[in-house]
């Protein structure tokens, strides 16, 4: 019996040999084997093409690879739900192919097919092969600005930057709607929720931004709070250096925009819609969290500062009290208004005025420096002071400076130097290659000098410079204002409102009397016409015998000597009446004047006696003239009170109206051109207050006038007895 094997093709089979469970191996990273991290864009595997060879997943029997080889072929599916990746298979080799729109990751089985071309059992069993994807968190982004699409940052008032990531913002704005600027547009991130993304902001080396706002993130909003005054585009003469030393007003490195890092990132874990972040799950899972950044620019708009302007008003001028004449070497009270301009307030800081009186002259005595609390906005105030006057002195002129307090209100508890803010080196001053210039060259004009600069800022204390200079001249100098065209200084043409400066005069002088002068020059004629008449008779003994004969106009000796006597005693009743005209003098030598005297006021606490002269029959020297009061003061002690009448302390060109001296002197000066003397006499009035300098109303006073031209000398022109305060 014959048997006869014929041959069955055995269909193919699918192994890894190198594995014991014979699974195919696409992907082997040492640990792990057929998972991929997110982002592999694809992965191949060479399957095998003939069968038991090394790397080739193709088992089948030997003989039926004689005499020729079975050809093999491959195929790859997944299911249609696989959202991972994709398969293919291409000359026996095995394709996965990312999908890069799935941020989740994903486990899909891969059936692997194999088929050859015998004739019967031609297909192997398929294999089911699980290939992962793993999720690998992508970072967000911040979005590329472009106002097509709407990619831009707005504000809640409607508005959107001009350019790219530059914000404006308006100095000491505290509106929200200006101050929130909506991000939500420029947020993206392909794996989490835009719900998941969280904002933050941080400072860059360009700019410290706290010195100028805070940014804060609410949700999706930039909220911006503005330090109060801060600016990132000041000019170099509105730093605020008593507000943290200026860092507010200084800008920022190089640029009006102070530049802020925006930070976008994710959730710091793996967010729980995305399960395949779990290492249980995935094996090589490993969640990092994204982090984008962008920088913008904030610039904080500067807003011109509210100033004051404090000005003197030159329609008023020089206000002089009504003085006319004084002594030189006077100190005159002299008033001027100040006004309050400029911008309503309220301001930052308190100020003060330092006003200081200048009179020409070259008198040597000190100006000195008074400072005043500033006038309400609209409202003025008088400011009255003491000016030093001189024979020389042709004009007066004022300044005021204004200046800034250290303390929230000025402490008027402190010197100067501790009380205002260091003016070092002097503003209002040009500055010329590092030199100072004069005082008010350049008025407005922050202080610097070659090696530094003055952290006081004059234009954020008063806007205009030039009406803070009054002269009393008709013209004044040129202003070179800081920022501002030249002018010119105040001109108040008050020189005609300057008191005259007047001299003193003889008057009648150091002698009580000239009566024994005038006997003198009395006896002195007589004397002459003796020797004359003497003369004459030695001639008529020579010559007796000598007759005349031609010359009829001689007169003779007799007639001759009674014309010199004549003409002696008429010289001397001349000179006489002269002299008597100057000084009458009545006993003991006591100038004869006489005086009427007024009860101005009676009764008040600002009343004064007038005494005025009416007539005298000499000028007197002014200050020969002595007043004495007698009074009992408010502790019941009698006492008295003297004074010339040429005191230039308030006394002489003085009145109640204008000092607070117990005594004041007008002088009725007459007017002779450009040169004035001061005598006693009549039209001027001695005035003496009713009330003791104590403010004791007197009661029984007594007002004596003495005339005393020299030591040891003097003499009672009048006495006033038991004057009351309250009575005629």
């Amino acid at each position: 019996m014959t048997l006869t094997v014929n041959n069955i093709n055995d269909k193919p089979v699918i192994c890894n040999t190198e594995r014991i469970d014979c699974m195919p191996v696409f992907v082997d990273d040492g640990s792990y084997t057929n998972i991929v991290p997110e982002g592999f864009g694809s992965v191949s595997k060479f399957l095998g093409d003939i069968s038991n060879a090394s790397k080739s997943y193709i088992r089948d029997m030997d003989n039926e690879q004689s005499p020729t080889r079975q050809v093999y072929t491959w195929g790859a599916s997944v299911p249609t739900d696989c959202i991972a990746f994709s398969v293919e298979v291409v000359a026996n080799e095995l394709t996965m192919t990312e999908n890069t729109g799935n941020e989740l990751g994903g486990t899909c089985p891969v059936t692997l097919t194999l088929s050859d071309n015998g004739a019967e059992n031609t297909a192997a069993d398929s294999v089911v092969v699980d290939f992962s994807v793993s999720p690998v968190n992508d970072a967000p982004v911040v979005v590329d600005w472009d106002v097509t699409t709407g990619a831009v940052v707005t504000s809640d008032n409607g508005s959107t930057p001009v350019a790219p990531w530059s914000i404006s913002l308006m100095e000491d704005d505290t509106s929200a709607l200006n101050l929130t600027y909506n991000l939500s547009a420029v947020k993206y991130d392909v794996d989490h929720n835009a719900a998941d993304l969280a904002w933050t902001v941080e400072p860059t080396d360009q700019c410290t931004y706290q010195n100028y706002f805070t940014a804060t993130i609410q949700g999706d909003n930039l909220v911006f709070e503005l330090v109060p005054d801060a600016t990132t585009n000041a000019n170099a003469w509105e730093i605020d250096y008593l507000n943290d030393n200026g860092i507010h007003q200084i800008g920022p490195s190089g640029s009006d925009f102070c530049q802020i890092r925006l930070v976008l990132k994710d959730t710091a874990t793996a967010p729980s819609y995305v399960p395949n972040y779990d290492p249980a799950v995935m094996s090589i899972a490993s969640y990092t969290q994204g982090v984008a950044t962008q920088e913008i620019g904030v610039r904080v708009e500067n807003v011109r500062e509210l100033v004051g302007d404090y000005y003197f008003d030159d329609a008023i001028g020089f206000d002089f009290l009504g003085i006319n004449n004084v002594l030189s070497g006077t100190y005159v009270p002299v008033e001027v208004t100040i006004g309050a301009g400029g911008d309503v307030g309220p301001f930052t800081y308190d100020h003060m005025l330092a006003v200081t009186f200048h009179t020409d002259g070259g008198h040597g005595e000190s100006e000195n420096v008074k400072y005043y609390p500033v006038p309400a906005y609209g409202e003025t105030m008088i400011l009255q002071e003491y000016v030093y006057i001189v024979n020389s002195s042709g004009q007066i002129y004022v300044e005021m400076d204004v200046l800034t307090c250290l303390d929230a209100e000025c402490d008027l508890s402190k010197a100067p130097a501790d009380r205002f803010q260091t003016d070092d080196p002097t503003s209002h001053r040009a500055n010329s290659g590092g030199q100072q210039g004069d005082d008010w060259s350049k008025p407005g004009q922050y202080g610097s000098d070659a090696t530094k600069t003055s952290e006081r800022r004059p234009l954020l204390e008063d806007s205009d410079w030039c009406n803070n200079v009054m002269y009393s001249t008709a013209t004044a100098p040129v202003c070179n204002h800081a920022n501002q065209p030249a002018s010119t200084f105040l001109a108040a043409n008050n020189t005609g409102r300057i008191p005259s400066v007047v001299s003193l005069g003889g008057g009648l002088g150091s002698v009580p009397s000239f009566a024994p002068s005038l006997v003198v020059v009395a006896l002195a004629g007589f004397f002459v016409t003796a020797l004359a008449m003497s003369s004459r008779r030695d001639e008529e003994d020579v010559e007796e015998d000598t007759r005349i004969v031609d010359d009829e106009m001689a007169v003779s000796p007799v007639i001759a000597t009674i014309l010199m006597v004549a003409i002696t005693v008429v010289l001397s009743g001349v000179i006489y009446v002269w002299a008597s005209s100057l000084a009458e003098t009545g006993k003991l030598g006591t100038p004869r004047v006489t005086f009427d005297k007024v009860n101005e006021n009676l009764g008040a606490a600002d009343g004064y006696w007038a005494i005025s002269v009416d007539q005298t029959e000499a000028e007197l020297s002014t200050q020969s003239v002595i007043v004495t009061v007698l009074y009992t003061d408010s502790t019941g002690t009698r006492t008295s009170y003297a004074t010339s009448l040429a005191n230039t302390s308030d006394v002489y060109g003085f009145s109640p109206a204008n000092s607070d001296s117990f005594i004041t002197f007008f002088d009725k000066v007459e007017d002779e051109g450009t040169y004035k003397e001061s005598t006693f006499g009549i039209g001027d009035q001695i005035m003496v207050r009713t009330h003791a300098p104590d403010g004791t109303a007197i009661t029984d006073g007594t007002i004596r006038i003495t005339y005393q031209p020299g030591p040891g000398e003097g003499s009672v022109i009048k006495t006033y007895s038991d004057l009351e305060y309250n009575k005629v």
